[in-house]
């Protein structure tokens, strides 16, 4: 506590009556080898900027928000409006309390030779332009999906990892098939739903006798295996009030109060459970997907069942990828000691 008083007062920081934080005070130790008595207030200028400046950036935004806000008051606006206009607020400011992570991009990009750097921002400003497209047509998607398959490719990840790079390559083209699909609903198909929630049991299943509780005892590896067999049986009970309201609606019968409640419960318990699931990468992520999976079964009728299914089989093998690269570019300690934990 004496070294932070004297670091703080040191920056200027105490007279001002504000409590420093991690990033200041980790800025003013690395300065202070290279600052003298004499020119101590201006070498820890930029520690009281950096410092204003975090703290006025929520004031900045909280403002914003309030004007918004008052501006659709006074216009007697839907509620909806609310959540178009703020929307934003909170958008920009996750993105500009990000700059320093922007900043280094840039950089990065300005040691890049000319060529490569223009081809890199076209290729940012032909997916932002695909993304924009596809809320008139779709189908761009598909083409979107499709270059994302080349990915393995292009950085020779194929040949060090065939069998995750062929895995990447069928799910993007696997999912490139959805955008070409019909609009859903006009007929309901309830066995691709029940397909879909029973291939995502039987991959939990897999993933459960396969998966390593690194630093773990058995109770507690038993404990995380129970949460993701309990998440597998409410896909299960998913599945049959989805199959009996079918069938009720079918018969003109309405919806049966017990299969309403039901749903209710599973759709609260799909927010809770995570919580409760291990918190390595891989298992947590499992957790989150059978919450989701279980509620969206309920909204499914037809082959869209099978689309989170097909995404989250992507993006396991996406972070595996990743995680191959890191490994082999040996950019960090910091990932292999994740993925020592992880497998």
């Amino acid at each position: 506590a004496d070294l932070i008083f004297k670091i703080s007062k040191f920056c200027n920081i105490a007279t001002a009556n504000v409590f420093p934080t991690t990033d200041s005070i980790l800025h003013c130790l690395c300065t202070f080898k290279d600052c003298s008595s004499t020119n101590m207030n201006l070498c820890c200028i930029p520690c009281i900027s950096q410092l204003s400046t975090y703290h006025l950036l929520p004031v900045i935004f909280i403002g914003a928000g309030v004007m918004i806000t008052l501006f659709l008051m006074i216009q007697s606006c839907p509620w909806t409006y609310y959540i178009y206009c703020l929307l934003p607020v909170t958008v920009w400011y996750a993105v500009i309390k990000e700059f320093r992570v922007i900043k280094n991009i840039i950089n990065l990009f300005s040691t890049f030779p000319p060529t490569k750097s223009i081809g890199y921002l076209l290729f940012f400003i032909l997916g932002i332009e695909t993304m924009v497209m596809s809320f008139f047509c779709r189908e761009v998607l598909s083409l979107g999906l499709v270059a994302f398959a080349g990915w393995p490719l292009q950085s020779k990840l194929f040949y060090r990892n065939k069998a995750m790079s062929l895995s990447w390559i069928f799910f993007c083209f696997t999912l490139a098939l959805f955008p070409l699909m019909p609009v859903v609903g006009r007929s309901p198909n309830i066995t691709l739903v029940t397909g879909a929630g029973l291939l995502t049991v039987i991959c939990t299943l897999v993933f459960c006798t396969s998966i390593k509780m690194a630093k773990q005892q058995i109770f507690e590896a038993t404990v995380k295996k129970s949460v993701y067999v309990a998440q597998s049986l409410i896909i299960v009970l998913s599945l049959y009030i989805v199959n009996t309201t079918h069938s009720s609606l079918a018969f003109k019968h309405g919806v049966p109060l017990i299969n309403q409640i039901i749903s209710w419960t599973i759709l609260a318990s799909s927010l809770l459970i995570p919580l409760i699931s291990s918190t390595f990468l891989f298992q947590r992520l499992l957790s989150i997907y059978l919450s989701l999976m279980s509620a969206y079964l309920l909204f499914s009728t037809g082959y869209e069942a099978l689309f989170p299914l097909l995404l989250s089989c992507l993006t396991f093998v996406w972070i595996s990828l990743e995680q191959e690269t890191i490994q082999f570019h040996d950019i960090s300690p910091v990932p292999k000691v994740i993925r020592n934990q992880l497998f």
